[in-house]
């Protein structure tokens, strides 16, 4: 998967993710599930990257992810996911030809 293809997949599950986040009451593990997409995603970028940027960003992503876990592991049916927004949108932008 080449770097547009896995920002573009990465968009999508963080869009997912935000949905989840407005619908957690009805369905808590939709949370988890579109976490775990970006999980997918960000593996596969990880390895095939020597761009200093993406890989800040792809590190900057995971730890947003993680954060959301823990939060929603701590009972947070609303967690702030600002810092994995921020982190795909700067993934987009290094991966934009």
């Amino acid at each position: 998967m080449d770097c547009v293809q896995a920002a573009d997949a990465i968009a999508t599950s963080v869009d997912k993710l935000g949905r989840a986040v407005s619908t957690a009451t009805d369905d808590p593990t939709r949370l988890n599930e579109s976490l775990d997409e970006i999980d997918r995603e960000l593996d596969s970028l990880k390895d095939k990257t020597d761009n200093a940027d993406l890989s800040k960003a792809v590190d900057d992503l995971g730890k947003g992810v993680e954060s959301v876990r823990t939060a929603v592991r701590d009972g947070d049916a609303t967690p702030d996911i600002k810092p994995v927004t921020d982190a795909a949108t700067e993934i987009g932008k290094v991966c934009t030809p």
